[in-house]
């Protein structure tokens, strides 16, 4: 089994690098992965032998997205989305983790995966 990760300077990609075994797992990080060029990312994971990738990248800076909301898109959806159909494409899982941010807070209940988003900003 090959696990990928993608990212791995946030504390989460740290976190689980740390926790991963070393003999089993990629990491693809920004000397390796360009996380603005969605379609380079994709042939990363196509090409990179996993059974499984787990995507910790995202563009956190919350006020900085808004004056870079273009940038802030590509890298926290054009981008994941590129890696999700590479994942289908070679029949892997993929786990995207995000922040509560993708909705707009007023659910009382958990949000279910089919959920559509409603940020409240970039």
């Amino acid at each position: 089994m090959t696990l990928v990760i993608l990212g791995e300077i946030g504390q989460l990609g740290l976190e689980l690098a740390r926790r991963t075994d070393p003999a089993e797992t990629v990491i693809l990080g920004r000397e390796v992965a360009e996380f603005t060029d969605p379609e380079s990312c994709a042939a990363l994971v196509r090409d990179s032998g996993a059974s499984a990738v787990i995507n910790t990248v995202a563009y956190t800076a919350v006020d900085q997205a808004e004056r870079e909301e273009a940038l802030a898109a590509t890298i926290n959806a054009t981008t994941p989305g590129a890696i999700a159909r590479a994942c289908a494409e070679i029949g892997v899982p993929l786990v995207h983790v995000s922040t509560d941010y993708v909705f707009d807070g007023t659910g009382s209940a958990p949000f279910p995966p089919e959920a559509p988003p409603g940020p409240l900003g970039a």
